[in-house]
């Protein structure tokens, strides 16, 4: 158990670009046994995931700079500095930069965990970074593909009744998609993002 305290410096943190957003953790799992993470996200115009839920975290944000589109269930929601949202479990969600100007806000989640995804999908940036260089198409796509163990193990654990936590949701001129970080038979506790084409009711 962890029982110090954690102090962080205005540029100090990990950082990493998580598409064109840049996160800087303040505290994690590690720092805080699991009970909450912590991290700045820079949201430049455009930036921001697309709709998904949370089935084991609480997410919530609370804006410094600039101006943050919230999506939640059906409704929409522009809020600016000094603004709270909080997302309880299973709240169908997403925000988005629709300003022309870049933002930034706090954003917690309880428990703890959800940090290790972004901290495997994102690219690493020195600490303090404040603007992260646009990833390429390709690069978007190959962060999310599965291994083929994932994508084993996967199918296995709907097979038996697996759970997933459903990120988004999307369709493209090819197919429709689901996006999902796997719990399930994941090596060594591992999370990993999994771009999949959709299958009957995964």
């Amino acid at each position: 158990m962890n029982n110090q305290p954690t102090i962080r410096k205005p540029s100090e943190g990990r950082t990493i670009s998580v598409v064109s957003d840049v996160y800087r953790f303040m505290a994690t799992g590690e720092d805080t046994n699991d009970k909450y993470a912590m991290w700045e996200a820079l949201v430049p115009p455009g930036g921001g995931p697309p709709p998904h839920v949370h089935s084991m975290e609480e997410e919530s944000f609370y804006i410094l700079e600039g101006e943050i589109t919230f999506q939640i269930r059906e409704k929409r929601v522009v809020a600016s500095a000094g603004m709270f949202a909080n997302m309880p479990v299973g709240t169908p969600h997403s925000f988005r930069n629709e300003s022309t100007k870049p933002a930034k806000m706090i954003i917690s989640v309880a428990p703890a965990g959800l940090e290790n995804m972004f901290f495997e999908i994102g690219a690493a940036l020195p600490e303090g970074s404040t603007s992260a260089l646009p990833p390429t198409k390709e690069e978007r796509w190959n962060a999310m593909l599965p291994t083929d163990f994932e994508m084993e193990n996967l199918l296995s654990a709907r097979e038996h009744g697996g759970s997933f936590w459903l990120i988004g949701k999307r369709r493209d001129s090819i197919s429709e998609t689901l996006c999902c970080r796997f719990r399930f038979f994941a090596p060594t506790g591992r999370c990993c993002f999994l771009h999949l084409r959709l299958l009957g009711d995964l």
